[in-house]
């Protein structure tokens, strides 16, 4: 019988302020294409993602002061971020981020899968929201996501247990592991 590679084993854990450096990187692989393409020079495109990384944060801890703040980790190497906000009926996904070279190998897909468990377990929607033109949209479509809402820049998209039959138990242990 020939063994199948389960994939990486994905972890959450709480970001710390040693975390800043790969937040920062996360960010400017998301959002450095953007304004270099606007012809502004690397001095220019360093200061203003420091800017919006940090006024980011803010909006976030100010519109979501429960959410959970993690670091991604995948075989133990942190990979990404990701912001999610728990409340009654619905577990929110503020924002999932991670590194350009570890996009493609399953971690997004893992994540969303443990999240899709851990909703239909506990009877709440799972939403979000993506930029018009991410390519990540097209994943969230294939796991069931659709799309409840747009406008100019943003679609809202949203899964509910019962759009694929899910039941049962999470597979994102209370350590943050997808077991």
């Amino acid at each position: 019988m020939v063994g199948v590679d389960p994939g990486p084993r994905i972890e959450l854990r709480p970001a710390r302020a040693e975390d800043e450096p790969l937040l920062a990187r996360v960010f400017a692989e998301g959002r450095g294409g953007e304004l270099r393409s606007a012809g502004l020079g690397e001095l220019e495109v360093e200061l203003l993602l420091g800017i919006q990384r940090r006024a980011q944060d803010a909006e976030y801890r100010a519109a979501y002061p429960q959410a959970e703040h993690s670091i991604i980790e995948a075989d133990g190497e942190a990979v990404g971020r990701i912001v999610i906000d728990r409340r009654p009926g619905e577990i929110r996904i503020v924002d999932i981020a991670l590194r350009e070279t570890c996009r493609g190998r399953g971690i997004g897909s893992s994540l969303l899968r443990a999240l899709q468990a851990d909703a239909a377990a506990t009877g709440r929607m799972l939403g979000l929201y993506v930029a018009r033109g991410n390519p990540a949209a097209r994943l969230y479509a294939r796991l069931g996501f659709r799309e409840v809402a747009a406008d100019e820049m943003y679609v809202e998209m949203a899964w509910q247990p019962e759009a694929l039959g899910c039941a049962g138990d999470s597979n994102l242990n209370n350590r943050g592991a997808v077991a």
